[in-house]
């Protein structure tokens, strides 16, 4: 009697084990921060029509010793190249790895709009990182100094009232805040496919 009890709480305890691997093994996925993995069909959502630019958030720059900092802030309006202009808004974050993969691509991006003259396509990025610090160590590993823009919506506030949870998405919009197209996913942002989108989106406006 006694052997088969002790069998018995011998059982009970290993399935309390077993179980408490597996709910260690589930916690990450559920408490982990979203991003795609791979490009999402390139077609507007329905989730948000408008975007509210006269949001002001803070700036990040760099500071002396090459950290991230933010002092000062901005509204997403004051990005907007020219009255009549529109803006690519790219929310991302340094922990979501397709994120980063496509900063090189948004760099040459702005490097070609802020070289035509007659462009009337501003470019934004926003952080939504929990830390500045995120920034100032991601900065410190890439071979270019980004020339784009970037505002920090500390935690996701700003992005979780758009719509957005999963990044990187990036917004296009007009001067009123009307969203005009919606990429989810990373994107190359030098293809032919989003140059062409561009320019027969700004040719039909």
């Amino acid at each position: 009697m006694a052997l088969k009890k002790s069998t018995s709480v011998a059982i009970v305890c290993t399935l309390g084990i077993f179980a408490g691997f597996a709910l260690l093994a589930w916690l990450p996925n559920v408490l982990r921060k979203t991003s795609f993995e791979v490009n999402s069909p390139k077609t507007p959502t329905a989730a948000a029509t408008q975007m509210p630019l006269d949001t002001v958030l803070p700036v990040v720059t760099t500071g002396r010793g090459g950290e991230a900092v933010a002092t000062a802030k901005a509204s997403l309006a004051s990005y907007l190249p020219s009255p009549d202009g529109t803006l690519i808004v790219n929310l991302w974050a340094t922990w979501c790895p397709p994120c980063v993969q496509e900063l090189p691509s948004i760099e040459f991006l702005n490097r070609q709009l802020n070289e035509s003259k007659s462009n009337k396509i501003g470019l934004l990025t926003i952080s939504v990182d929990d830390a500045l610090g995120d920034l100032t160590a991601l900065f410190g590993t890439m071979d270019f100094r980004p020339s784009f823009s970037t505002l920090w919506d500390k935690s996701g506030v700003f992005s979780t009232t758009v719509g957005t949870v999963r990044f990187p998405e990036t917004y296009w919009v007009d001067h009123t805040g009307k969203i005009l197209y919606k990429w989810l996913g990373p994107q190359d942002w030098m293809s032919a496919d989003v140059i062409g989108r561009l320019k027969s989106i700004s040719q039909a406006r």
